[in-house]
């Protein structure tokens, strides 16, 4: 499962991180070509190290070029409308990869490309009774391994309400899964099974005093004829936490195991928790982090088939940094900084670019002389190290985008001698 559309919110806490030696490079940065464009990123990599993205042309008038590659090099996509864009959001351990089309008239929709051969195919909205009311545009949000897609049927203007839909691999035919211009929100796609799979989507919902619109977390499964939602419990607090009421949870990724990812806000200190949910039925559990004594503000970014859970904070400098768990054990570590400072030196941020199933976690991170480099680090070893990524030749900033499921190769960016931005793949110890 991989959501498209990943969000790491601000938070604030007062943790202090040893400073750890300076870090090696290791591993290969393998530069993909310029084929489709100039300037170029890989934005997504499956397990079996396809990676998919897209260039810039030259021209600053000349749309955005997608691209897959094939044996290491770049193959262009085709696009459905000439001198239009298209944008990749993902590739799928299937081999379909997953964007957006302008179809014209800044009309865009979802569309999956089979191939590097294979012309896009639209993905469509809901159609109405009859054809009227028909929804308008899609986009993607989800996908699983599979090669289902995951987004939002889109209404017309003015109200431009949506509705979660699910689209089948090679199916142009969305499967509703909200009810009709709800406004929820498909977070996630659950990969494995068979038939339509379950889904996390996120629905607003006003009390019934008052007017503040809430999110409401729930879990979609497929009957048979149609999908069912149950709504996710708020977590209990953790034990020893000061008292603390929930706000609204919002679920963010789905393993293969049914647990659920997201993050819970409260009407006191820390704000915000990183929460599990397992079991049957689904329970709630809370993450603990404190620092001096006090509680520690943290989000759910990322959770592994394990049900292992990578979570993002920030320091009292406002430096963002990353996290992991273990919600069985309660085992955590706080992934060390590239530029850990010192004495009267603030640490640089660092924030999350993936996690995998052997638990290797991959961030991106400000280097001591501000630039912007790739990292990686198993928090399972029993001494922890910080990897940093090689640089392409001549080149001063690289960046991760992704991580392979497997997590054993990653895609991103990389520039070069001459300041040229390069689709790059890393190897990963």
């Amino acid at each position: 499962m991989k959501s498209i559309n990943s969000r790491y919110a601000g938070c604030v806490l007062a943790v202090i991180i040893s400073a750890v030696a300076p870090h090696a490079r290791a591993g290969v940065t393998t530069n993909l070509g310029h084929i489709s464009g100039a300037q170029c990123v890989a934005v997504d990599i499956n397990d079996t190290g396809t990676a998919a993205g897209v260039c810039t042309p030259g021209s600053v008038n000349l749309p955005t070029v997608p691209w897959i590659a094939m044996a290491g090099a770049e193959v262009s996509l085709t696009v459905p409308v000439a001198g239009k864009a298209c944008g990749v959001s993902g590739i799928s351990n299937s081999g379909s990869v997953i964007g957006q089309c302008d179809y014209g008239n800044n009309q865009f929709y979802a569309v999956t490309w089979a191939g590097s051969g294979a012309s896009p195919l639209k993905l469509a909205p809901l159609s109405g009774l009859l054809g009227l009311a028909s929804d308008v545009s899609s986009r993607a949000t989800a996908y699983n391994d599979q090669g289902f897609v995951g987004g939002q049927s889109v209404g017309a203007a003015p109200a431009v309400n949506s509705t979660a839909v699910v689209w089948a691999p090679n199916s142009a035919t969305a499967t509703q899964v909200s009810s009709a211009g709800d406004n929820c929100v498909l977070s996630d796609v659950q990969s494995g099974g068979s038939g339509n799979p379950t889904v996390v989507v996120n629905c607003p919902t006003t009390p019934l005093l008052g007017t503040t619109i809430t999110n409401q977390p729930k879990v979609a499964t497929w009957t048979g004829v149609g999908y069912t939602m149950t709504v996710l419990p708020n977590p209990p607090l953790p034990a020893g936490a000061p008292p603390a009421n929930v706000e609204q949870c919002m679920a963010s990724s789905i393993n293969a195991s049914g647990q659920v990812l997201g993050t819970c806000r409260y009407d006191a200190p820390p704000r915000s928790r990183a929460v599990r949910w397992s079991g049957s039925p689904l329970v709630g559990q809370a993450l603990t982090l404190a620092a001096g004594g006090n509680p520690v503000l943290t989000v759910g970014a990322a959770m592994n088939d394990a049900g292992h859970v990578v979570y993002a904070y920030q320091d009292v400098n406002g430096k963002s940094g990353v996290g992991y768990w273990e919600p069985g054990t309660g085992k955590q570590l706080l992934v060390p900084r590239i530029s850990p400072g010192g004495p009267g030196v603030q640490a640089n941020s660092i924030v999350l670019a993936g996690f995998g199933s052997n638990d290797r976690i991959v961030i991106n991170g400000e280097t001591g002389d501000g630039h912007i480099a790739a990292a990686s680090i198993d928090p399972t070893s029993a001494s922890p190290s910080l990897i940093v990524e090689p640089l392409l030749s001549g080149g001063s900033n690289e960046i991760a985008t992704a991580v392979s499921k497997s997590g054993a190769v990653a895609a991103g960016s990389a520039d070069d001698g001459t300041h040229e931005s390069n689709a790059v793949v890393y190897s990963l110890p």
